[in-house]
């Protein structure tokens, strides 16, 4: 079957947390149904087993058969480290192995329980390294395989949001941002490439820490990404743009009408998988 004419499921897992949209697929796909559900008492699991649990329950009640899956993680499963470019590191498998060794220094033994993926930025850029529990994507797998799904692709939430708000941000220095529930995600940009992503719990207060926390990785790191002006993805969580004494100024960011695609903010997700 040609994937035109597949259906296209786009699934959004966090702590506690699944969202599910299906697409109808076609020369005019449409959205055909929405799902969330979620458990209180499982927000704080950073394994995503019980995001696994909610997701196979949904599938199981209402079955997506013939579809493609697209599949969001939240920055609560994801972990990020930015390798310098070699010379020596030829292919994804030498990557792989410096980043793997990256996160156990930074970790500990927990990140042999993770499985890495690296993204090429060109030659002589940083390559950005992402870890997930391993459970976590067997889990995924074996649910979505078991429900007639086809896994297309699994990508992080601050990977999707970023594609999605591409058009809105500066080509070239900038600082991008992702607010959800418990956790902020950012990153650095300089001469279009990523310098710097970092992942970050956030307090109740988290909306008033989130300029400190940019100072924070902007005064430590190594790259040069222009300081004091940040662009915030944050569906779930109302961000004014706003000025504090550290002299940075937040930049609220939407999907826009076109992609404004359900009105349940717990689904944004999900819908950013479209991107």
């Amino acid at each position: 079957m040609s994937p035109l004419w597949r259906d296209r499921v786009c699934i959004s897992l966090s702590p506690g947390r699944a969202g599910l949209l299906r697409f109808s697929r076609g020369w005019k796909p449409s959205l055909v149904d929405t799902d969330v559900a979620s458990d209180d008492g499982a927000a704080e699991d950073a394994s995503g087993t019980a995001a696994i649990r909610l997701l196979e329950a949904m599938l199981a009640k209402a079955p997506q058969s013939r579809a493609d899956a697209s599949v969001v993680l939240s920055g609560h499963f994801v972990r990020y480290v930015m390798l310098p470019w070699s010379e020596e590191a030829v292919d994804d498998r030498d990557c792989e192995a410096l980043a793997q060794h990256q996160f156990r220094l930074i970790y500990g033994d927990a990140a042999l329980e993770w499985v890495t993926t690296v993204q090429w930025q060109g030659p002589e850029q940083p390559v950005l390294a992402c870890a997930s529990p391993k459970v976590l994507i067997d889990g995924l797998q074996g649910v979505l395989r078991a429900a007639g799904l086809r896994l297309r692709s699994v990508r992080p939430y601050f990977v999707t949001a970023f594609n999605a708000c591409r058009s809105q941000l500066p080509e070239d220095s900038f600082w991008f941002g992702v607010v959800e529930p418990g956790r902020f995600s950012f990153g650095g940009v300089e001469r279009g490439g990523w310098v710097s992503i970092a992942s970050r719990r956030l307090g109740v207060d988290g909306s008033l820490r989130l300029t400190e926390t940019l100072e924070q990785e902007a005064l430590g790191g190594d790259g040069s990404a222009e300081r004091g002006h940040a662009y915030i993805f944050s569906p779930e969580q109302e961000i004014l743009a706003a000025e504090n004494h550290s002299g940075w100024t937040l930049q609220a960011l939407s999907l826009g009408d076109g992609a404004g695609l359900v009105a349940d903010r717990r689904l944004t997700a999900a819908s950013t998988a479209l991107a």
